[in-house]
């Protein structure tokens, strides 16, 4: 039977990044990169948070700050998160069907400046 996980989602994306980088254990990563293993051991099982860590715990498992801290852009293994939040989706289905059409063209219109720009 798989045990309940009550740590913070962000504590458990912390541990997820550091398996994806190839360390078993926190202790392995935190010896590897030079931090004090109990204080990353806190962080990964939730007893305090790790704010003030976030640059480095990115930059070192390869992941945006944003997705480390709120599950937003890229993670372990690549690309950015393009799945709809909980909240926003109950949003759209409250919109009649002629209304999530226009907020959809809306987001493509959003998409496509945003693709232009990046390609000047």
């Amino acid at each position: 039977m798989k045990k309940f996980d009550d740590r913070p989602d962000r504590s458990q994306r912390l541990q997820q990044a550091r398996i994806a980088r190839g360390f078993k254990t926190a202790k392995a990563a935190a010896e590897f990169f030079g931090w004090k293993v109990p204080t990353y051991n806190q962080h990964e099982t939730g007893r305090t948070g790790y704010q003030n860590w976030l640059t480095d715990y990115a930059r070192a498992f390869k992941v945006d700050e944003s997705w480390l801290w709120s599950n937003v852009g890229r993670g372990p293994g690549g690309g950015p998160d393009l799945s709809i939040p909980d909240h926003t989706k109950e949003k759209l289905k409250l919109l009649e069907p002629d209304d999530l059409i226009e907020v959809f063209d809306y987001l493509d219109g959003i998409v496509d400046r945003a693709v232009q720009r990046s390609r000047k």
